[in-house]
């Protein structure tokens, strides 16, 4: 799949999306791919961009939409070579216990838009896109967010199956890759600050009399809608990348 990637980091004219599946269980997620193409029907634009919306192999015939490009179900070969022609790739699967095709995304260098529900997806694809819940505004958000800066996604995941022999040998020489890799290592700077955030914010929570800045209640406020209160124990993958991107939106307000 690495292969044929596209180089191309920039979304001119439409937002290209795309997702894969061979199984038409209703665990795939159609009622979300259902209404992302009905409003793509309607005329849906994000960030004044038009939307098409392309789905590869088997399709539930009971979640049929006029926005949605039907591919029937094609080789790996012609596969990974279909993949990097879009922008973002989309999956709605929930509870996935071993997620391949996302891995096959990410590998043609796509940045993902996932649900919080996924299974193993969220983990899967921590630093590698961006996750959405049920509402169908929310995965628009998360898209609009992906379009918005979608050279940082892009060059992210086009390093996927990088060798670390050739980090060493080839990246260390060169002052402009070495850079390069500098700013990798501040994309899981910005996951750590995230979990940082996370502490904090668990640790107000415990002190009842404590007084915060108003910046920190703001983050706060935002934070406890997306993100709520560890009382037992879960995955936290998802909650690292909620908070990240609430860290995000507020930098640049």
């Amino acid at each position: 799949f690495y292969k044929n990637r596209s180089n191309d980091t920039a979304i001119k004219e439409k937002i290209k999306i795309v997702t894969h599946h061979w199984s038409t269980n209703p665990m795939k997620g159609f009622h979300i791919y259902k209404a992302l193409g009905d409003k793509i029907k309607e005329g849906l634009k994000i960030n004044d961009l038009e939307c098409e919306f392309t789905y590869i192999g088997r399709y539930s015939e009971d979640n049929r939409s006029q926005g949605i490009k039907i591919i029937e179900p094609i080789d790996v070969v012609a596969l990974a070579k279909e993949l990097p022609k879009h922008h973002i790739y989309l999956t709605a699967s929930l509870g996935e216990a071993g997620a391949n095709h996302v891995l096959e995304a990410i590998a043609a260098g796509l940045p993902i838009v996932y649900h919080e529900n996924g299974g193993s997806i969220p983990e899967y694809c921590l630093g590698s896109g961006l996750e959405y819940g049920d509402n169908l505004n929310e995965l628009i958000e998360s898209i609009s967010h992906i379009t918005k800066n979608y050279s940082y996604f892009k060059q992210k995941n086009q390093k996927y199956i990088k060798k670390m022999s050739d980090s060493i040998e080839d990246l260390a020489p060169m002052t402009s890759e070495v850079a390069k890799k500098l700013l990798n290592q501040l994309d899981d700077f910005r996951l750590i600050i995230a979990i940082e955030g996370m502490v904090a914010a668990q640790a107000v929570d415990l002190r009842d009399d404590l007084v915060c800045s108003d910046s920190t209640k703001t983050f706060l406020n935002k934070l406890r809608k997306k993100v709520p209160k560890l009382t037992e124990d879960r995955g936290l993958g998802p909650d690292i990348n909620k908070t990240a991107l609430i860290l995000d939106q507020l930098s640049q307000s």
